[in-house]
């Protein structure tokens, strides 16, 4: 399940690319039994978490309508494996303002 909630086919999936499983297999110092079972929690917590509901502080966070400057996230194209590019502002000590604290 991609983020926006869609299901895609195995093979379309950033999580069935070699680089999306190798990256389990990294974190468990290569046993392949423990990075099967954190790739499975990872597909059920996808699962959960996904699609992201536009609500509240998720809203707020996510606005597109805002300058660009003030996003927080903002989304900066196309990779050319055709997957999104995200830019994160981590404000460097700007969040504790009244909007985003």
């Amino acid at each position: 399940r991609l983020h926006d909630g869609r299901e895609v086919p195995w093979p379309e999936s950033p999580n069935g690319s070699d680089e999306g499983l190798l990256r389990f297999l990294q974190a468990c110092s290569g046993a392949v039994k423990a990075a099967a079972a954190m790739f499975v929690k990872n597909l059920e917590w996808r699962r959960r978490a996904f699609p992201l509901r536009r609500e509240g502080r998720i809203a707020e966070l996510l606005d597109e309508s805002l300058p660009h400057k003030e996003r927080r996230f903002a989304r900066m194209g196309t990779s050319l494996d055709g997957l999104s590019v995200i830019k994160q502002d981590m404000m460097w000590a700007r969040f504790v303002t009244e909007r985003y604290s």
